[in-house]
């Protein structure tokens, strides 16, 4: 049994390295990873080939779904600092992403690395202006971050910020990523590559909305129903570097979806989108369809209505009294016989299934 250490930095990086080590597959030389404060353990029979399978798994990804840059500032394309990593690992940086990725893998543990290669600064990517720990860059506490760090550090940040970005925000174009909160001691598992694989397919144009934020939790909900290891997330949304300016995170989310997990009212109301899934009817349901409503602000009563179903799913407000907001203006509608518009008529549809499922469920 072998042990490798990944050294984090005390910056959001270290969470980028935390999903790269989700794309690490089970059974294939490491047995656990863990955490201690210096960084990530990897420990098993052949720890450097199971990461080699990680950096392939990302490479597939970039390859699949087309991911043609790593985003940089201004400063990091004047001293190459992400160039000279690849260089570095005897990788031409003018390759498309994905055959650097793949080179990379090939090399890594495979050669030896040049004098003055062993340790590199961070690009702007993996320090962001706003820091989620304290207000004074480089400092988490009272720890400073290393002006440098190693190169397999680096290039697992780079690479786990690419595995775990799902999206961009419509309006603002903001890289939206999704990271599972660290589990200190755990095997290995594929479900965030397979989760982000998910969103990809579901956000064909790449666009995500997170706000209102009880319609994401929801949405996310749904979406990550079948990945049980993903329960508690975190949710950056950040500003990708670009000439003169630096990444900046523009937002920070916790997200415990265990509530949802949990909640037999909430597991009653998703029995019919499993349903339809089996007879391979993906996501053709009302409830997503409300939310994603909501999500893209089209309708100010999907907004209204997932708020309110959100916070009956918590307990804080009764089926009764979201059922009778959500079916009003569809009863009085179909009274005078008017025409019904798509948000009514999602927000009756959900709202009958709610109490079907509390009636399910004894209420």
């Amino acid at each position: 049994m072998r042990k490798l250490l990944i050294k984090t930095p005390p910056t959001i990086a270290r969470d980028y390295i935390v999903g790269f080590t989700h794309y690490i597959p089970g059974g294939e030389g490491i047995d656990i990873i863990y955490y201690e404060q210096e960084g990530i353990y990897l420990e098993g029979p052949e720890p450097e080939h199971a990461i080699k399978l990680a950096v392939k798994n990302i490479a597939e990804q970039i390859e699949k779904y087309k991911i043609s840059r790593i985003p940089a500032s201004g400063n990091d394309k004047r001293y190459k600092l992400i160039d000279r990593i690849f260089q570095c690992l005897q990788v031409s940086p003018e390759l498309p992403i994905h055959n650097i990725f793949y080179k990379v893998a090939d090399n890594l543990y495979s050669i030896n690395i040049a004098k003055g290669c062993e340790r590199f600064t961070l690009p702007s990517l993996l320090k962001p202006d706003i820091y989620e720990f304290n207000r004074t860059p480089g400092y988490v506490g009272s720890r400073k971050f290393d002006e440098e760090y190693p190169l397999e550090s680096v290039l697992f940040s780079i690479a786990g910020y690419l595995g775990t970005r799902i999206g961009y925000t419509r309006f603002s174009r903001d890289a939206v990523l999704l990271i599972p909160e660290v589990i200190w001691r755990h095997e290995p598992s594929l479900e965030l590559k397979f989760a982000v694989e998910t969103f990809y397919e579901k956000i064909r144009e790449g666009v995500l909305d997170i706000s209102p934020e009880p319609a994401f939790i929801l949405w996310l909900s749904l979406i990550l129903r079948s990945y049980r290891r993903l329960s508690k997330l975190r949710i950056y949304v950040i500003s990708e570097p670009a000439g003169a300016n630096p990444a900046t995170i523009k937002n920070h989310l916790r997200i415990d979806l265990e509530m949802f997990h949990e909640s037999p009212l909430w597991r009653e109301l998703v029995k019919s989108i499993d349903r339809r899934e089996a007879i391979k009817e993906r996501y053709t349901h009302e409830l997503i369809d409300l939310l994603e409503m909501a999500l893209s602000q089209r309708s100010d009563l999907a907004i209204k209505i997932s708020i309110y179903l959100y916070e009956t799913i918590v307990g804080a407000k009764s089926v009764e009294e979201t059922y009778y907001i959500a079916s009003r203006d569809f009863l009085s509608l179909k009274m005078r016989k008017g025409e019904i518009p798509k948000d009514v008529s999602l927000a009756y549809k959900v709202a009958e299934e709610l109490r079907r499922a509390q009636k399910r469920l004894g209420g």
